[in-house]
């Protein structure tokens, strides 16, 4: 009777440290896969010491503007994309756009998501940006800003959670971005 106690104990203990052992290898691999699906996802953000912070580019409600939002929020999937003929895109690989003047309107400095890219061959108004990273207003290694060709200014917004983006600011009033 005493020796049915202790391995019925044993076996127990054994099931126990079997459930523990599975609970943390399933939290581990939940953990890693949050990591993995925030680095396949590319954002553009402002950046501090090579982190990201506010302002990052947000498709806003999933429509054409582009507005600020916390870094890791829904529609901030953005990449930065050479050109081959110099420059740069900002492309939403959801959508397959780019960021450019608002609805391809040539006379309106707010960031769009509703443009057709320059690597289309057909390039939406404002759609060409170059990357100045030269000491420009103090940006680290790696950060830099977005000048945009059309409008002879920098692309930003404010860090404020839905603020607009425009492409026409002076460098003194654009943060320093990064892909994330």
């Amino acid at each position: 009777m005493i020796l049915n106690r202790v391995i019925h104990a044993e076996v127990m203990v054994k099931r126990l440290i079997i459930f523990f052992a599975v609970l943390v290898t399933l939290s581990s691999t939940s953990m890693l896969m949050a990591t993995s699906a925030h680095a396949s996802s590319p954002e553009i953000c402002a950046a501090v010491s090579g982190s990201p912070i506010s302002p990052c580019m947000n498709k806003w409600n999933n429509g054409a503007l582009v507005k600020s939002y916390s870094p890791g929020g829904s529609n901030e999937k953005y990449e930065i994309q050479s050109l081959s003929g110099g420059g740069f895109q900002i492309f939403d690989p959801n959508t397959g756009d780019c960021v450019g003047d608002y609805l391809n309107n040539s006379g309106d400095a707010k960031a769009s998501d509703f443009d057709s890219c320059p690597s289309s061959g057909t390039a939406g108004w404002g759609t060409v940006y170059d990357f100045n990273t030269t000491g420009v207003n103090g940006c680290q290694r790696g950060s830099g800003l977005l000048y945009n060709r059309h409008w002879k200014g920098y692309a930003s917004g404010a860090a404020a959670n839905g603020s607009q983006w425009y492409l026409n600011n002076v460098s003194g009033n654009a943060f320093c971005v990064r892909q994330f």
